[in-house]
């Protein structure tokens, strides 16, 4: 079964996020070890030929936002998820993840992460109909006694869904 990768593009900030740019052209936001801040990605439909039998995943790219992190530690990052169609109600729903960040954590050279909904892919299998809408936050949670990381991080200010196509429409 074919993998299809849709880009998921930023809609506005969250909280404390500080606009921040990744080489000259990247938008970005950093966020410090004490903040709570991240992104909205713009609201999404149900791509038509994303296989609903089958799990979607959701992946960032972080980056350390500052040039010296000679201490490992562990980032929370919180996905805020909200699916809604014209004949269900509005899930509404909050995954923490907490990524390991290793020492000397590269500046401004992203790396992808997965983020989950405790431990599974974001959106388990039939958890989207085709007319579903989407809408996720993406956000360091720096306040958390977990988020221990004490340096700034950069998250690109986009997002990837990947997901196993239906071929019923043709696949690539």
């Amino acid at each position: 079964m074919p993998t299809s990768r849709l880009q998921l593009h930023f809609e506005r900030f969250y909280v404390a996020a500080n606009n921040f740019l990744l080489g000259s052209c990247t938008p970005a936001v950093s966020v410090t070890a004490t903040q709570n801040g991240g992104f909205y990605v713009h609201p999404q439909r149900t791509p038509v030929d994303l296989d609903l039998s089958r799990p979607a995943r959701l992946y960032v790219a972080l980056f350390a936002g500052v040039n010296s992190t000679p201490t490992p530690g562990d980032v929370e990052i919180r996905a805020g998820c909200n699916i809604t169609d014209p004949t269900n109600d509005v899930l509404d729903e909050s995954f923490s993840n907490y990524l390991p960040i290793p020492a000397n954590f590269p500046f401004k050279r992203p790396t992808y992460f997965e983020l989950t909904a405790d431990g599974d892919p974001m959106f388990p299998a039939h958890s989207l109909t085709p007319h579903s809408i989407f809408g996720l936050r993406i956000s360091r949670n720096g306040g958390s006694i977990e988020d221990n990381w004490p340096y700034t991080l950069g998250i690109v200010t986009t997002a990837w869904l990947e997901y196993s196509q239906n071929c019923r429409y043709g696949c690539l």
